[in-house]
């Protein structure tokens, strides 16, 4: 019994030595990597090549894969303006009042560029200002092109809604050249308006207006210029007689309220003819008809028929 249990303890006592001599593996879990992806917002091709190229370099350090999360911004919020006018139309019968003005309404962000392009100055119209935006609002810079046209650029500096206040100054009878082009005609004025916001430009609503220069005149009736009419009964025969004619001629420009006695320079263009009928025994002295109207501008008062037949006054441009 005693050997028994002596040798049972001897081979126990072998398999743990036995045992003791085994190799022990232990089992370590893979370590993984967390790979937070790179979100590139709007990104350019520079900046998709350089995330590329940054990702490359992180498999080849770790093995694990890489990820780019390229998206597309918020849309950008549009900026919006409007553009009207006090009158549509302006000259002759119009009763248009002055000044014309233009209201240039803004809601902008920061780098907008908004722009009104108003047509060259016209003896109907001249520029005269433009309200300037504030000096956190931005800048106002007016340029003159070269047709005459001005170009009035706001640029703004930060996000801000503004109203100007454009002015356009209607014409008068002062100081008016010779040999208006327009005399007559109705023509259209249109003023034009864009916005530049991220690095798109649109071209807005356009405004526009006519102008019509359309010239009268209230040709009086021959009167005796040398007497009093009420006093000369009747014409003696082989006697030389002055008689005025007045052509009363309002130049158009905004209606019929000022006028000159002879034709309107401002609106003789391309020359005027005036005929007057006269009495059968009448004979024009073109001499001292020249001389008394102290003519020097070309013009000629003339009978070519001769005697009895109309006085044509010719008035050059």
């Amino acid at each position: 019994m005693t050997q028994n249990t002596t040798a049972a303890a001897s081979d126990s006592a072998n398999e743990a030595a036995t045992n003791s001599g085994k190799p022990t593996q232990t089992t370590t879990p893979a370590t993984t990597q967390s790979v937070s992806p790179k979100k590139l917002i709007n990104p350019t091709e520079e900046q998709l090549d350089a995330a590329k190229t940054s990702a490359d370099q992180a498999y080849v350090t770790t093995h694990q894969p890489q990820k780019i999360e390229a998206v597309s911004g918020e849309p950008a919020t549009a900026s919006t303006g409007s553009l009207t006018i006090s009158t549509n139309a302006i000259g002759s019968g119009t009763n248009a009042k002055d000044p014309i003005t233009l209201t240039w309404k803004m809601s902008a962000k920061a780098g907008d560029v908004a722009q009104v392009t108003v047509p060259a100055d016209t003896l109907e119209y001249t520029f005269d200002s433009v309200d300037p935006l504030t000096g956190t609002q931005g800048t106002t810079v007016t340029t003159v092109n070269a047709d005459g046209s001005r170009t009035i650029t706001d640029t703004f500096a930060s996000t801000v809604s503004t109203t100007q206040l454009i002015q356009l100054n209607l014409g008068s009878i002062i100081s008016r050249p010779a040999g208006l082009a327009d005399v007559g005609k109705k023509v259209t004025k249109t003023i034009t308006f864009s916005i530049t916001s991220n690095n798109q430009t649109v071209q807005e609503p356009s405004v526009s207006f006519t102008q019509l220069i359309q010239p009268t005149t209230d040709l009086s009736t021959g009167f005796y210029a040398s007497s009093n009419p009420d006093t000369v009964k009747a014409l003696l025969p082989n006697q030389n007689y002055v008689f005025q004619v007045s052509v009363n001629e309002a130049d158009g420009v905004q209606g019929d309220d000022q006028s000159v006695p002879r034709v309107n320079s401002v609106d003789n263009f391309g020359g005027s003819q005036i005929t007057i009928p006269v009495p059968a025994g009448f004979i024009l002295d073109t001499d001292n008809t020249s001389k008394i109207n102290g003519i020097t501008d070309g013009t000629t008062i003339t009978q070519p028929g001769g005697k009895g037949k109309d006085v044509i006054i010719e008035v050059q441009h």
